[in-house]
């Protein structure tokens, strides 16, 4: 992973630290391939993007308000990044991934 991975992994992590999960969502929502192309940072935005997604499904989620079931969509959404970041780190212990 590279400084500007390092940065990033770190900025989320302090927005998480200190409840910004909106703003950590977007960032593990974008596509960084092009800046740093490593699978360890890869997976860690993808734990975090997960992580986020399901601290806004619960905060936002109130099962009395018919509107609030639209936030289910950020729970299917870290079910997703949590797979997809285990997928990145099982292709990587078994070694058909390298980077």
């Amino acid at each position: 992973m590279n400084t500007f991975g390092e940065f990033l992994v770190y900025s989320v992590v302090n927005a998480l630290l200190i409840e910004e999960v909106n703003f950590a969502y977007r960032v593990c929502s974008t596509d960084f391939a092009s800046v740093t192309a490593s699978i360890l940072f890869a997976g860690n935005m993808g734990r975090f993007k997960a992580l986020a997604a399901e601290l806004i499904f619960q905060r936002y989620f109130d099962p009395k308000e018919p509107d609030s079931l639209q936030l289910v969509s950020y729970l299917i959404e870290a079910i997703n990044a949590a797979r997809e970041a285990l997928e990145l780190y099982s292709g990587e212990k078994d070694g058909s991934q390298t980077n």
